[in-house]
């Protein structure tokens, strides 16, 4: 048996769908986290099979991942999903499902490291984003530095721990409709470039560079929420005439109004949404703003950074 954990992860948003004037697309940054998080086991058996949450592309993953191995490098195995954050909301999950399951399988015949962006490659995974498969590896903060090419997975061109007592808030809904797939796809190629878009690009880039970064850097936790909310709202701002504003759905526009009422500055809406995310300063903090939410319908979750660690290493047992 061998077990492979995988953390999920938050996306602030892209830099720019590109090209830019440097010729790259994409690009963003993220934060990785503790929770929730994907727990997988496989097993030798007689015939490949997958049990437990999105077991048909978890064995989808594996046989993408079989298929560039000579028949005789690996006998069949029973896949076991035993945990996975809610696909097509905003965690990452499927970029964390296929490297945990990738990951676990490459130990399992031998090999004990294998290389994370490799196996991204090889199941398809960082066709716009690398910030979930540079995050299965380093944790913590990262950016990812764009694509110049179609076939490659972008460069994680700056890494950052994110201090251990701040919190994050996760608020999603019980339902929603997910933007993934050929839908994500289809908003893309309907995305029309505008003067106003490489400004955009360049203020995203400051935020970066002169706000998050350096505030992670000192621990200043109020310069990186006021620069993490400026960097989401001015992203969302590229997709306003797709998504009807800076926001994929009420649902996030509300939680961020509600949010910035208690003083949670650092508010930010996950990928397409609609998980919405806040960094709070502390734990004390955090439980107050979390009873505000509790009573609401809807999800709510209180995690921590998970800023890289041996936790996801693939075991054999």
């Amino acid at each position: 048996m061998t077990t492979s954990w995988a953390p999920s992860r938050l996306h602030v948003g892209l830099l720019h769908p590109g090209p830019t004037r440097a010729g790259r697309r994409f690009g963003g940054c993220g934060v990785m986290l503790q929770n929730p998080s994907v727990q997988v086991r496989v097993d030798p058996a007689r015939t490949w099979s997958a049990q437990g949450p999105a077991a048909a592309r978890a064995l989808e993953f594996a046989m993408r991942f079989v298929e560039a191995l000579p028949p005789e490098a690996i006998e069949p195995h029973q896949i076991t999903v035993e945990a996975l954050p809610p696909e097509h909301c905003g965690f990452g999950s499927g970029t964390q499902l296929a490297l945990a399951v990738t990951h676990a399988l490459s130990v399992s015949i031998g090999d004990a490291e294998p290389d994370v962006c490799d196996l991204a490659r090889r199941v398809g995974r960082g066709r716009r984003s690398a910030i979930g498969i540079h995050g299965f590896q380093h944790g913590g903060f990262l950016v990812d530095g764009g694509k110049s090419r179609d076939d490659q997975i972008a460069p994680m061109v700056a890494h950052a721990a994110v201090p251990d007592r701040w919190r994050w808030l996760l608020l999603w809904p019980v339902d929603w409709t997910p933007i993934h797939g050929s839908r994500e796809q289809t908003t893309f190629d309907q995305w029309a470039p505008a003067p106003q878009h490489d400004r955009d690009t360049d203020a995203l880039c400051r935020l970066l560079l002169l706000g998050m970064l350096p505030a992670l850097k000192e621990a200043d936790f109020d310069a990186f929420s006021d620069s993490l909310y400026e960097y989401s709202s001015t992203a969302g701002e590229m997709y306003t005439a797709l998504q009807g504003g800076h926001f994929s759905s009420e649902f996030t526009a509300d939680m961020i109004t509600r949010l910035r009422r208690f003083e949670v500055k650092g508010c930010l809406q996950s990928s397409w949404g609609p998980l919405t995310a806040a960094v709070v300063r502390d734990e004390v903090h955090a439980q107050f703003v979390l009873k505000q939410f509790e009573s609401s319908g809807i999800n709510v979750l209180l995690t921590s950074t998970w800023n890289g660690s041996e936790t996801n290493k693939a075991r054999v047992e």
